[in-house]
């Protein structure tokens, strides 16, 4: 905080001197990574905007919404296989959704794409080129056999494969077991730091 000061020995008479310094030093030292921030965060909200609006409004234009839209995720909803909007398997698949509490279908978008959020509305759904796709499991022999499947997500490209299940309760119980299960990471490296 000045020259030698490592090698200074601190006086009483000079503890308010010291303080204001420290508070100085504190509120200085990270001034390079605030304006990194700035710079980036202007090339994706106009600086003029970053003047007008709240925080919570910055959050939505950079993160997206913290709520899942169920709608708004379900107008950006492709199928694949057999399953179409109307299929009794997507039928009870958007009950599903839209029962679930905030924190299971952020958790469900995490085991889905990798993020518990998405993008805030339709033309951001579209400028990002997202859309989550569902595909049908590959049938099993029986019914029972396909009961016991959990869906499984290609989290890079939002894909969820959904087995064909019997009932909205077998269904709902192996979706929260699945997100529930293996929901910390995409980095598998990330569950073994600190184990060593």
């Amino acid at each position: 905080m000045k020259p030698d000061g490592a090698n200074t020995i601190l006086k009483y008479e000079e503890i308010e001197e010291y303080v204001r310094a420290v508070i100085e030093t504190r509120l200085k030292e990270s001034q390079l990574q605030y304006q990194a921030i700035k710079r980036g965060i202007a090339k994706i909200i106009p600086k003029s905007l970053l003047n007008i609006m709240t925080s919570k409004e910055l959050e939505i234009w950079v993160c997206g919404k913290n709520i899942i839209d169920v709608e708004l995720l379900s107008r950006h909803t492709k199928y694949s296989g057999e399953y179409e909007v109307e299929h009794p398997v997507m039928k009870m698949f958007w009950r599903m959704m839209n029962e679930m509490l905030e924190s299971d279908r952020q958790k469900f978008i995490k085991f889905c794409w990798g993020q518990e959020r998405i993008p805030p509305n339709d033309a951001s759904f579209s400028a990002q080129n997202v859309r989550m796709m569902i595909k049908m499991a590959p049938k099993t022999e029986t019914q029972e056999q396909m009961d016991m499947k959990l869906p499984t997500a290609d989290t890079c490209f939002f894909n969820l494969t959904m087995p064909v299940y019997s009932s909205f309760e077998i269904m709902l119980k192996k979706v929260m077991q699945a997100i529930y299960m293996d929901n910390v990471s995409m980095n598998a490296e990330e569950a073994q730091v600190g184990e060593d």
